[in-house]
C-alpha cells in the first residue's frame, strides 16, 4: 500500500511538472529576428522584458561564445566559481605571479561580463597597484596600459555603461598624467604608435583631436572617452524625455546611488583640455601653441557652463545663468514692494523689536567684528529677522495677497535656483577655472609663464644671474596678473608660483643676497605659506633665506622619478 501511495506521488509530481513547463516555455520563449519570408517573433515575457529595458545579452554587449559556455558547463554555479577565481586572483598578485592573474581576472570576466565591477576594481588593481610593484618606469608604464586596454575590453560586453567608459578617461588622464613619473609616462605615451592603433578602433577622433595639435597627448584621449560617455548619458536621457525621475526611481531604487555627480561628471571634457594646455606650458611649449590650447579649452569650459546640469532635486540648471536668476528675484520683489509700498520695512522692524538686547547687539555689530558667540546668534536669529515674499503675501490687504503668493513662488523658484547654481559653482571652482583660461590667452600671463619656466631651468642648470634676472621678470609679470585678476590667487596654480618663490629664495642664499623686504608678491607667499617670510622684518634681522631646492621638470631616462604634488 505505502509503495502504490509513493508511486503516485511520483506520477503526479511529475505531471504537474510537465504542466508547469508549458507557461514556463511560453514565459521564457527566446525572441527571433525577421527573415526574408518570415516575420520575426518578440518572445516570450522575460525575452519583451530584457529587450524593453535594455537588458539582453546583445543590448549589454557582444556574446562571447566561451563564456556562454563556461556559464552553461558550471550548471548554475557561476558565483561560487567567480569568488573562487577571486580568491585565486588575490593569491596570485600577493605572490606576484602577474600572468596567472591576468589569466585568472580573465576568467572571472568571461564568467561575468556584465558585471562593472569586475572591470573597474580589476583595472584599477593591474594600473595602479600591479604597476607600482616595478622598479623600471617602463614596466610600469607596460602595466598602465594593461589595465587600461582591460577596462576598454570591458566596453566591448557594456558599451552603454557610462562609468566604464569614464574610468577610461580617468586612467588616460589621471594615471599617464599625474602619476611620479608622469614625464616619463606622457613621453612614452606620445612615442607609443602600437597602442596609438588600438585606441584608433575605439576614438573616432584620435586622429583629429591629437594629431592637429603636434603628437598624441593623454589628455586629449582622457577627453574624448569622457565625451563618449557623456554622450552615452545623454542619448538615455533622451530616451528618459516624458518620464518622470521619480518613477525612474521607484522602478529602481539603486538609480539614485549609481554613477557620480552630473556637476563633477560633465566637466571632465573641459578640465581635460585644461590639463592638456597646463602640462604642455609645464613641458616648455609656449607662444601660439600654448595660447590656442587655452583658448580650446575656455571654449570648452565655456560650453560647459551653458550645459543642463541635474540638480539632486531633480530640476536642470545651467552654471552661467545665476546671476540672471537672481535679477529676475530682485525683479519680482520689486513688483512685490510697488504692490504694498513700506511693508516689508514695518514688518522688518516688528521682527527686530521681537529680539532680545543681547540679539540686537550680535546683529548690528559689523561682521569683522563679532565674536564667535555673536556669529552663533545671526546664525540662530537668520531666519526670524528676514522677511520672505510669503510673509509680505500673508500681511498684505485680502486684494493683492492671491498676486503676492503667485509671485512669491516664483521668487522662491528663482532663488533656489541660483543658490543651486552658486554652490554647483563652488564644487567645480567654476568662476576660477573660466578666469583661468581667459587670462592664461593673455601676452602677459605667456610672457610671465615662459619667465618663470626659463628662470628654473637656469636655476637647475647653474646659471644663477640669468636665473635670477628671468626670476625678476616673472615676478613683475605675475604681479600684474594678481593685481588684475584676484581671483587667481586662490588656487593650486597660485601656490607653483609660491614653490618658485621659495626656489628664488635659495637662489638669492646662493648669491649671498638678502631677500627684496619690498617684494611685489609678499602677500600671495603669505596667504599660501604663513611660516615662510624669507624678507627682513621691521628689527632689521633677515630669517632663513635658504629653502630646499625643489626639482622641477627634469627627470633622468633612468629609475629615479619626480614627485609631484
Amino acid at each position: 500500500m505505502n509503495w502504490n501511495q509513493s508511486f503516485v506521488r511520483k506520477v503526479v509530481y511529475v505531471a504537474v511538472m510537465g504542466v508547469l513547463l508549458v507557461p514556463l516555455s511560453l514565459i521564457s520563449r527566446p525572441s527571433t529576428p525577421p527573415r526574408e519570408n518570415a516575420l520575426g517573433d518578440e518572445g516570450g515575457l522575460l525575452a519583451r522584458k530584457r529587450t524593453e529595458y535594455n537588458i539582453s545579452q546583445v543590448q549589454l554587449g557582444e556574446i562571447d561564445p566561451a563564456s556562454e559556455t563556461m556559464k552553461l558547463a558550471l550548471l548554475g554555479m557561476r558565483g561560487i566559481a567567480a569568488n573562487i577565481l577571486w580568491t585565486k586572483a588575490n593569491h596570485y598578485k600577493k605572490t606576484e605571479e602577474w600572468p596567472k592573474l591576468m589569466a585568472t581576472v580573465e576568467q572571472i570576466t568571461n564568467l561575468q561580463p556584465n558585471f562593472i565591477s569586475v572591470w573597474q576594481f580589476q583595472a584599477w588593481n593591474v594600473s595602479y597597484n600591479v604597476s607600482v610593484e616595478f622598479d623600471n618606469y617602463l614596466h610600469r608604464y607596460y602595466w598602465v596600459k594593461r589595465g587600461i586596454r582591460f577596462l576598454i575590453d570591458g566596453t566591448r560586453f557594456n558599451r552603454d555603461e557610462p562609468r566604464l567608459l569614464w574610468d577610461i578617461g580617468w586612467f588616460f588622464g589621471q594615471k599617464i598624467g599625474r602619476s611620479d613619473e608622469y614625464l616619463q609616462f606622457r613621453r612614452e605615451f606620445r612615442e607609443d604608435d602600437e597602442f596609438h592603433d588600438f585606441i584608433r578602433q575605439y576614438v573616432p577622433q584620435f586622429n583629429q583631436d591629437c594629431l592637429d595639435r603636434g603628437v598624441p597627448d593623454n589628455w586629449l584621449v582622457s577627453r574624448q572617452w569622457f565625451l563618449i560617455a557623456q554622450e552615452t548619458v545623454d542619448s538615455k536621457r533622451a530616451t528618459l524625455r516624458g518620464r518622470s525621475l521619480q518613477s525612474i526611481f521607484e522602478e529602481n531604487p539603486s538609480e539614485k546611488k549609481r554613477g557620480k555627480s552630473p556637476v563633477l561628471f560633465h566637466s571632465n571634457p573641459a578640465m581635460a583640455l585644461i590639463n592638456f594646455a597646463t602640462a604642455i606650458q609645464e613641458e616648455g611649449t609656449f607662444d601660439e601653441v600654448a595660447m590656442d590650447a587655452w583658448e580650446f579649452a575656455h571654449r570648452e569650459w565655456v560650453k560647459y557652463g551653458n550645459r543642463e546640469i541635474r540638480t539632486s532635486r531633480d530640476f536642470y540648471i545651467r552654471l552661467y545663468e545665476a546671476e540672471e536668476l537672481e535679477a529676475e528675484a530682485r525683479s519680482l520683489r520689486q513688483k512685490i514692494a510697488d504692490l504694498v509700498p513700506g511693508l516689508e520695512n514695518e514688518l522688518a522692524k516688528k521682527n527686530r523689536d521681537e529680539l532680545s538686547d543681547e540679539q540686537l547687539l550680535a546683529w548690528d555689530t559689523s561682521i569683522d567684528k563679532r565674536t564667535p558667540e555673536q556669529h552663533e546668534i545671526v546664525r540662530e536669529t537668520r531666519f526670524d529677522i528676514q522677511v520672505t515674499p510669503r510673509d509680505i503675501a500673508n500681511a498684505a490687504p485680502e486684494s493683492t495677497q492671491s498676486q503676492i503668493r503667485y509671485l512669491a513662488t516664483e521668487i522662491e523658484d528663482y532663488e533656489q535656483r541660483a543658490d543651486f547654481v552658486r554652490r554647483y559653482r563652488q564644487i567645480v571652482n567654476y568662476e576660477y577655472w573660466k578666469t583661468r583660461c581667459e587670462v592664461e590667452q593673455l601676452d602677459e600671463a605667456n610672457a610671465a609663464r615662459k619667465h618663470l619656466y626659463q628662470a628654473d631651468k637656469d636655476f637647475r642648470e647653474g646659471r644663477l644671474e640669468p636665473a635670477k634676472k628671468e626670476y625678476n621678470l616673472a615676478w613683475n609679470a605675475w604681479a600684474n596678473i594678481y593685481d588684475r585678476y584676484p581671483t587667481l590667487r586662490e588656487d593650486v596654480g597660485a601656490e607653483d608660483v609660491v614653490d618658485a618663490i621659495k626656489r628664488y629664495a635659495t637662489l638669492l642664499g646662493q648669491l649671498d643676497e638678502a631677500f627684496p623686504n619690498e617684494f611685489k608678491l609678499k602677500s600671495l607667499v603669505s596667504e599660501h605659506d604663513r611660516d615662510f617670510r624669507p624678507w627682513s622684518e621691521s628689527t632689521g634681522e633677515e630669517e632663513n633665506l635658504v629653502s630646499p631646492p625643489v626639482e622641477n621638470g627634469e627627470v633622468s631616462d633612468g629609475e629615479e622619478t619626480t614627485n609631484r604634488d
